[in-house]
């Protein structure tokens, strides 16, 4: 299997031939099946890191409902931080980012909002990162906000190959 992506209630992936297939069925398959993989989008955001010396220790992105990713910054490129920052992207909420909780639970310990779109070029995600993230300036409390992405599907396809 290429391109493994786990998500609720199953693994998705993409088979050699692109073709997306699911080893677990659950309620949601048709609607996960018709979705656009957001990894090459976030592929995209996470060069844009690299290129600008932004360390990252792992990154993943969900074909679920609703399509989902997260980016791992290595704690030597957040210094002024006390614990990692995971920059987050959903479907519809656009990009946030925060601290993990210091009791060792796998969750966020909260999410600001960057940005002021869905799915913003990754040179806009990189320029906010760098005005929140690693600037003085904090993100918005308000990362529960919904985008109108339009037809996110086609807007996905832009970044495949």
């Amino acid at each position: 299997m290429s391109g493994q992506q786990w998500a609720r209630g199953g693994l998705h992936y993409i088979n050699d031939d692109g073709v997306l297939e699911t080893a677990l069925l659950d309620l949601r398959t048709q609607r996960v099946a018709d979705r656009v993989d957001p990894a090459p989008y976030i592929s995209a955001v996470l060069d844009a890191l690299l290129a600008a010396s932004i360390g990252v220790t792992q990154w993943h992105a969900e074909i679920d409902d609703p399509l989902l990713a997260a980016i791992a910054l290595d704690p030597a490129s957040t210094p002024e931080w006390d614990t990692p920052v995971t920059l987050v992207w959903a479907e519809g909420n656009g990009w946030g980012y925060g601290p993990q909780r210091s009791d060792g639970y796998d969750r966020l310990a909260y999410v600001l909002a960057i940005g002021a779109s869905g799915l913003p070029e990754p040179a806009q995600v990189l320029a906010e990162v760098h005005r929140t993230v690693l600037g003085a300036e904090d993100g918005t409390d308000d990362y529960h906000r919904r985008y109108d992405t339009g037809d996110l599907a086609d807007q996905l396809r832009r970044w495949q190959s």
